[in-house]
C-alpha cells in the first residue's frame, strides 16, 4: 500500500478533499478486485467509510465510484490475469489456484478452494 502522504504527493495535491482517512491500492490489486486494468492516470482508493473510488491523479477529482466488492476476489483465466500457466498446472473445474507471476510453476501454491485471500502480487486463477 502506498502511504497517504505519498498518494497525495502523487496526485500533486496538498490534501485530498473531504477524505480524512483513505487507503490507496496498487494497479495489481485493482485488476484482482475488478478484473480490469487500472488506467495510468487514476488512483484506486478506499475512503473512510469503505467506498472504493477512482481519482484523477492530476486533479484529485473523483472519476468513478466503484461497485462494492463481492465477498472475495474474482477468479480469472490466465489470459485475463495476464499470466502464463502451463496446462498441467491449471486448477480443475470448481477449483482455484493462487498464482504468483514470475515464480516457477513447481513453486506455486496447490489448487484448492476459490474462497481464499490473494496476497499482493498474486492473482487467482479459476478452473
Amino acid at each position: 500500500m502506498i502511504l497517504r502522504a505519498a498518494a497525495i504527493a502523487l496526485a500533486g495535491l496538498t490534501a485530498l478533499p473531504a477524505m480524512a482517512d483513505i487507503t490507496t491500492y496498487s494497479a495489481d490489486r485493482f485488476l484482482r478486485d475488478y478484473g480490469r486494468t487500472l488506467p495510468e492516470d487514476r488512483l484506486y482508493i478506499r475512503d473512510e467509510d469503505g467506498t472504493r473510488l477512482l481519482l484523477d491523479i492530476l486533479t484529485g477529482a473523483i472519476v468513478e465510484t466503484l461497485a462494492p466488492l463481492e465477498t472475495g476476489p474474482r477468479p480469472m483465466s490466465p489470459g485475463e490475469a495476464g499470466v502464463r500457466v502451463p496446462p498441467g498446472h491449471l486448477p480443475g473445474p470448481g477449483q482455484c489456484r493462487v498464482w504468483f507471476p514470475g515464480r516457477p510453476p513447481g513453486h506455486q501454491p496447490p489448487a484448492g478452494s476459490c474462497d481464499v485471500r490473494v496476497p499482493d502480487g498474486a492473482v487467482l486463477i479459476g478452473g
